[in-house]
């Protein structure tokens, strides 16, 4: 039996994974969008081809783990050009739709709260863009390292639920840090749960993102309320 949950772990651990992250981010962003009553102001086109963009990546991610699952690995391999071409777009995309964020004050979706202090709130958004862009695209740079490959990418996409877990907390009046940082480990316990099961041990690899990732977090939260990142914040988005 451990031999059966090992190998159906290795397969489709990761599919199941990516149909969670879906829902989170269904979850944390449609309320705000079928129930405009609580916006801060509609959505623009900009914020919307991010939007798209954003939820086309999940959606590749869930499709490439779902090629490896059924063993269409070439095909797998084919779909990759189509992840450099989102990553290409996503991650400038990313930078500007935060910077209009900090310009206007505050996010459309009054679901971060981020009108008293847009400076602050920025950090997180600058810092999970560069960490998203480090882990994507080291992952496709070691595609041919399978072990390391998936567990970049699997990290790459735990970043990104960060944003989709505030925005859920905000819209149930939940949103405090430690609930951040509380969801953010929801996401990285699986991942090192996955490792074991996989392989009977955990990777250092799996260790080190896992514990920078969680710490970064706290880390941004005391290092946004200095007077340095406010000025370094105001020039980058003036």
């Amino acid at each position: 039996m451990p031999k059966v949950a090992s190998r159906w772990s290795d397969r489709w651990y990761l599919t199941c994974f990516a149909l969670v992250m879906i829902a989170v981010t269904i979850a944390g962003f449609a309320p705000s969008i079928v129930n405009p009553s609580r916006r801060l102001a509609p959505v623009t086109l900009l914020v919307a081809v991010h939007g798209v963009l954003f939820f086309l990546w999940l959606l590749l991610f869930l499709v490439q783990t779902s090629l490896i699952a059924t063993r269409h690995v070439d095909l797998h391999r084919r779909m990759g050009a189509l992840a450099v071409v989102l990553l290409t777009l996503l991650v400038p995309l990313s930078y500007v739709v935060t910077v209009q964020m900090v310009r206007r004050g505050f996010d459309l979706s009054g679901d971060q709260m981020a009108r008293t202090d847009p400076l602050f709130g920025s950090i997180f958004n600058f810092v999970g863009l560069i960490e998203f862009a480090l882990l994507a695209g080291a992952s496709l740079a070691f595609r041919r390292r399978k072990e390391i490959h998936k567990h970049l990418m699997l990290f790459a996409n735990v970043t990104l639920m960060e944003v989709s877990i505030t925005h859920l907390l905000g819209h149930l009046g939940l949103l405090s840090p430690p609930a951040v940082v509380a969801g953010t480990a929801i996401f990285l316990l699986p991942v090192v749960v996955w490792d074991y099961l996989t392989s009977h041990r955990i990777r250092p690899l799996t260790v080190l993102l896992a514990v920078c990732i969680f710490l970064l977090l706290p880390a941004q939260g005391v290092l946004g309320t200095t007077a340095a990142w406010h000025h370094f914040a105001a020039r980058l988005t003036r």
